[in-house]
């Protein structure tokens, strides 16, 4: 996926942009560009992306920004790109290129932040990761999209599947497959807050609770209500932190995954002390 911040010549980013959704998206020309952005002619877009000596003036560019979805920051960040470009005064120049090295390290880190917020926050982002881990997998987003119980939309397997390369959890080999990362991603357990573990928690649980009607046999669910002491509760909890490590290990020592599981223990207070 074409990442804007990779680039400091706008003409540059939009010809990889160009080249990159045309591949995906073959309707996506020069005159589809501009009948959606509000220009008159294929010919000035044409321009835009390949003329170095067209100038993109404020009203173009936020014509431009109209089929191409970037953030407030990076939409920022490209007119940051488009003055940096345009810039004849050399003084100016270096003034712009410094602001726009600075303010590209803001718009990574705070991108950053968001996607490890975006990623806790929905339950299939992790079911993705586990997929492409088993697969060979080149884009096929509305067959992935359908693997998973309960189905999400075409739209937000491949949104999934854009955050996760920028989260450096998958990466696209020389032949167009994705793959699973084998150096450390960006999703570090020491950065990740409660409250995200959390929000990872409940999702599985509501996907799960339109998943589990599918899985009622009496062989795959189990649940007790029941009253113990402090002391039995205790042991229960170090025995079931055991048994998960022992899943671990067999998940460690598994051969040809078939498909995606979801392994949850829940042992959690329903009601305060009887003496309190």
């Amino acid at each position: 996926m074409v990442n804007i911040l990779d680039y400091l010549d706008y003409k540059e980013y939009l010809k990889a942009y160009y080249t990159e959704q045309r591949a995906l998206r073959p309707h996506f020309t020069f005159q589809w560009i501009a009948e959606r952005a509000g220009f008159k002619n294929r010919g000035f877009v044409h321009s835009i992306f390949n003329n170095p000596k067209t100038r993109l003036s404020t009203t173009n560019s936020i014509k431009l920004l109209r089929v191409i979805p970037l953030t407030r920051n990076e939409k920022e960040y490209f007119n940051f790109m488009v003055a940096y470009k345009q810039e004849n005064n050399e003084t100016e120049k270096l003034r712009i290129r410094e602001k726009l090295e600075e303010f590209r390290k803001f718009v990574v880190s705070d991108q950053l932040k968001s996607d490890k917020k975006v990623f806790f926050s929905k339950w299939y982002h992790g079911v993705i990761r586990s997929i492409i881990g088993m697969i060979t997998f080149k884009g096929e987003y509305k067959q992935l999209s359908k693997w998973l119980f309960p189905h999400i939309t075409p739209e937000e397997a491949e949104e999934s599947v854009a955050l996760l390369e920028r989260l450096q959890i998958i990466h696209r080999t020389s032949d167009g497959a994705y793959a699973l990362t084998t150096a450390p991603n960006l999703i570090n357990g020491a950065d990740i807050s409660q409250e995200d573990r959390d929000n990872s928690h409940i999702g599985l649980m509501l996907a799960a609770k339109d998943t589990l009607p599918l899985h009622l046999d009496g062989n795959q669910v189990r649940s007790m209500t029941v009253g113990i002491s402090e002391k039995t509760a205790e042991i229960i909890r170090k025995e079931s932190l055991e048994h998960l490590d022992h899943i671990k290990r067999l998940i460690q020592n598994d051969e040809g995954p078939e498909r995606v599981y979801l392994i949850q223990s829940i042992f959690m207070p329903l009601t305060k002390k009887m003496s309190e």
